[in-house]
């Protein structure tokens, strides 16, 4: 196993557990605070398509966020999961009762609603959850390189979406991880520091 694959398994160890430790009444206001700052970029008020995920209990929930665009006439989206290539579609949803439990215990649209397109689209929002974001906006997720393969297609502003304290100088990465246009914490938001 390659170094680079080592060297985030060990990441990925060390911040699961991190964040596990959140006290919940912290987290619901790190929460409340990064859902104002999404909904208030120029890239969120600017969007006619917002692809969001569906957050585990310890991830941040940005599910208000997800309300928010509803509520504004902008088309959703969330995530299904190939698991046998690896890679991400986005289907639309029109309320957020309509997820389901899907691959990995995590929310997911039916597979019959429509898909997010790159070119039907003119402006568009993707939040990328991961467990630990670097200065340079690469992140170390769970693992299977979904949201690279995604992200190396999609036309769009990607926002990686972390609490302030899950930010390292630089994570291992390698030719295929891809770094977000911006990441938005409950503190600020940032552009990524050039390589």
């Amino acid at each position: 196993m390659s170094s680079v694959a080592e060297n985030k398994r060990e990441i990925r160890r060390e911040y699961r557990q991190k964040r596990k430790n959140l006290n919940a009444e912290i987290k619901a206001a790190r929460d409340t605070s990064l859902c104002r700052l999404i909904t208030d970029t120029k890239a969120f008020k600017d969007a006619e398509a917002v692809l969001m995920y569906a957050p585990t209990a310890d991830e941040v929930d940005i599910m208000p966020v997800a309300e928010a665009a509803l509520t504004l006439g902008k088309r959703v989206y969330f995530p299904l999961c190939n698991t046998e290539d690896n890679t991400l579609s986005f289907h639309r949803v029109l309320k957020i009762s309509e997820l389901e439990m899907g691959h990995y215990g995590i929310l997911a649209p039916p597979t019959s609603s429509p898909t997010y397109n790159n070119e039907s689209v003119t402006a568009s929002l993707c939040l990328v959850p991961g467990l630990v974001f670097d200065d340079h906006g690469y992140r170390v997720g769970y693992g299977k390189g979904y949201y690279d393969r995604f992200l190396s297609q999609f036309s769009g502003m990607s926002a990686g979406v972390v609490y302030s304290d899950f930010i390292t100088e630089d994570v291992p990465r390698n030719e295929f991880d891809l770094k977000v246009d911006m990441i938005i914490t409950e503190r600020n938001v940032k552009a990524p520091r050039e390589d």
